[in-house]
């Protein structure tokens, strides 16, 4: 039984088809893919949203779309998801940027299986956390005014107006 849907995006294909088979390893179900905007084509026809990414793994240093641009992308359509930059070409400023950015954590590569275990530890850490929060702050309310206040409240939380 798969562990959930892991979304990666490299544009060298070793390094693509290796960090498949040891998401897979792991017990993950896997979509890859070379290009960003590629990438972007694929989650714009998921109309409704059937497939649910558990997480993100992309590519710091890609063109024409490089990593932040399309994890910037990725949250516009899917905002809780978490995103792991990794890049061969890494600074501390580089990793700084990308967490600033909205990148969960980051990896520089070459990295092993262990690396990858760790960063997803964090990434399931970090969904417990959020589902946490989000259970102690639901509202329970039968007034259809009010569940509209709050829904657009929590679309507006989600955005990245604030």
């Amino acid at each position: 039984m798969s562990k959930g849907t892991i979304l990666v995006v490299d544009d060298e294909p070793n390094i693509l088809k290796t960090l498949m088979l040891g998401l897979k390893s792991l017990g993950y179900d896997v979509v890859g893919f070379q290009d960003a905007e590629e990438a972007l084509k694929s989650i714009d026809k998921d109309l409704f949203g059937e497939t649910k990414f558990l997480c993100a793994f992309i590519d710091l240093m890609m063109h024409p779309m490089n990593g932040i641009t399309l994890m910037q992308e990725l949250h516009r359509r899917i905002p809780d998801l978490l995103v792991t930059i990794i890049t061969a070409h890494g600074t501390v400023e580089t990793a700084v940027n990308a967490m600033r950015d909205g990148a969960l954590d980051y990896l520089q590569k070459p990295f092993d299986i262990s690396a990858l275990e760790v960063s997803l530890k964090k990434i399931e850490r970090t969904r417990v956390t959020k589902t946490e929060l989000k259970a102690d702050t639901e509202f329970i309310t039968k007034n259809t005014s009010f569940q509209n206040l709050l829904k657009t409240a929590e679309r507006i939380a989600k955005s990245n107006l604030t």
